[in-house]
């Protein structure tokens, strides 16, 4: 049976987290693939207001190394954000792998901090900053 969240058709699930789950979806009107991240059941007006200010942040910064936001809404309550979907794999995953050769890990470290840089510069703060939130 096909998922649809809104005019999203929901591909697979990439991963959950402690506020919601974000899912490779199609906006089948446009015919975009998006990661599309949905927040848990009906979250209280705080932890509403909380993700509503995530994605106005996130539309501020435009950096090629933080993933771009292109809508922000709800569908029957449950706040959602469709951000740029971007392949690869996490640094956490890489990192079990085997350790990173020197000049790879200095270009992802460099990145990074010009990535935070530009957050920081515009009073944003990641805060949940961590290997399983680096994409490579």
């Amino acid at each position: 049976m096909e998922q649809r969240f809104g005019p999203y058709r929901l591909l697979e699930a990439l991963g959950r987290g402690g506020a919601g789950a974000v899912y490779r979806a199609l906006h089948e009107e446009l015919g975009r693939e998006v990661a599309l991240k949905i927040m848990h059941g009906r979250p209280s007006e705080d932890r509403r207001q909380r993700f509503a200010r995530e994605g106005v942040a996130l539309a501020r910064i435009q950096h090629p190394h933080v993933v771009r936001v292109f809508e922000a809404g709800e569908v029957s309550g449950v706040p959602y954000l469709a951000l740029e979907l971007v392949e690869g794999t996490t640094l956490a995953e890489r990192v079990r792998r085997g350790p990173l050769a020197l000049r790879v890990a200095a270009e992802v470290g460099r990145d990074l901090a010009d990535a935070l840089a530009a957050c920081h510069a515009l009073g944003v703060v990641h805060r949940d900053l961590k290997p399983d939130n680096v994409l490579i």
